[in-house]
């Protein structure tokens, strides 16, 4: 999980999906206030083109675990805060106490079911609960664990202290580390990081951490045969390599954070290209 800058597009078709997601809440809102149940329909993935253009703020990668969503494979708009149904990291349903002193089951933030602050693009892996092959449950389903309260009604979210990481809202490199196998850590034993570790199964799932260390490895090749083709300056293979070690620190290579990771490692070769690659 990296950090990613996604800005609100200003295109005619993003604005006329916001007015329709405007009256949508709206109605939402309203319905429950009446006592009515909650219906949300697809709308909020009219726009779904914007968060997996490979070419966009994501690079058409899980939001999560990085991972590259191919056109045909399996990926969707994922809602961090869940818009139905509230559980804890144990899966447990979330209990709040309504007007009345009752406690009954989080109804979900349906508020923010068309809200585009609270979707991010994921693969089916980290937007449904699974179970790896050691037999534990992870996938991010309807689990969304916060330190204190839940908020529970429009407008409370802005007081609520989440406890999975949103890399659009948060820097995941303040609560993630990644060591050369390409195992995933809580930095600085970050309560955040823990508990994104074990909700997305980022070290257990089958394939994710080969997957990350072929990335790190490729990597760290690649800044080799750049080192040696900086003897031969102005050649294909050099521009082609310092474009993809560019691509590297953009974040747009999928498992970016292992690939980062690998030229970070290997700092005793990036002396020479100082003025080839970008900074960070």
């Amino acid at each position: 999980m990296i950090r990613v800058d996604f800005s609100e597009p200003h295109t005619a078709s993003w604005g006329r999906w916001r007015s329709k997601c405007h009256q949508a809440t709206a109605k939402l809102i309203d319905s429950v206030a009446s006592g009515r149940s909650v219906r949300i329909t697809s709308l909020y993935k009219s726009q779904k083109s914007v968060w997996f253009d490979r070419d966009g703020a994501f690079y058409g990668k899980c939001a999560f675990c990085e991972v590259s969503i191919r056109p045909g494979q399996t990926g969707d708009i994922e809602h961090f805060r869940p818009k139905k149904k509230v559980t804890d990291e144990n899966e447990m349903p979330v209990l709040v106490t309504d007007e009345n002193g009752v406690q009954v089951e989080h109804p979900g933030y349906y508020w923010l079911a068309y809200d585009w602050t609270n979707l991010l693009p994921a693969c089916r892996n980290c937007n449904s609960l699974n179970s790896a092959p050691s037999g534990r449950l992870f996938g991010k389903g309807n689990r969304f664990p916060v330190d204190g309260s839940h908020a529970w009604k429009p407008g409370q979210e802005g007081t609520e202290t989440p406890l999975l990481i949103n890399p659009v809202v948060d820097d995941p490199g303040e609560h993630l580390i990644i060591n050369e196998t390409c195992i995933i850590s809580p930095r600085n034993n970050s309560r955040r990081g823990q508990i994104c570790i074990r909700i997305l199964g980022l070290n257990d799932r089958e394939g994710l951490l080969d997957s990350r260390l072929t990335e790190y490895r490729n990597a760290r090749d690649k800044l080799l045969r750049l080192v040696e083709a900086l003897h031969f300056r102005g050649t294909d293979e050099q521009r082609r390599l310092l474009q993809e070690i560019s691509d590297i620190h953009k974040g747009k290579s999928p498992f970016a954070l292992a690939a980062r990771q690998a030229i970070e490692d290997e700092q005793r070769l990036l002396a020479p290209l100082r003025t080839f690659l970008p900074s960070g």
